[in-house]
C-alpha cells in the first residue's frame, strides 16, 4: 500500500483535474517499476 503524503492539500488547492492528472502520472510511474508479472498496479 502507497500513501501520497498531502495529495488532498494538492488536489483542494490545484483543482480535481490536476489530482487527477498527477494520479495518472504516478500509476505510469509504478507500472513501470512492476517487474514480476503477478504484481498489479491498482486504485
Amino acid at each position: 500500500m502507497i500513501d501520497l503524503d498531502n495529495f488532498k492539500n494538492g488536489n483542494d488547492m490545484f483543482g480535481h483535474l490536476e489530482g487527477d492528472r498527477i494520479l495518472k502520472d504516478f500509476v505510469l510511474l509504478l507500472k513501470n517499476a512492476v517487474i514480476r508479472d503477478t504484481d498489479v498496479v491498482c486504485r
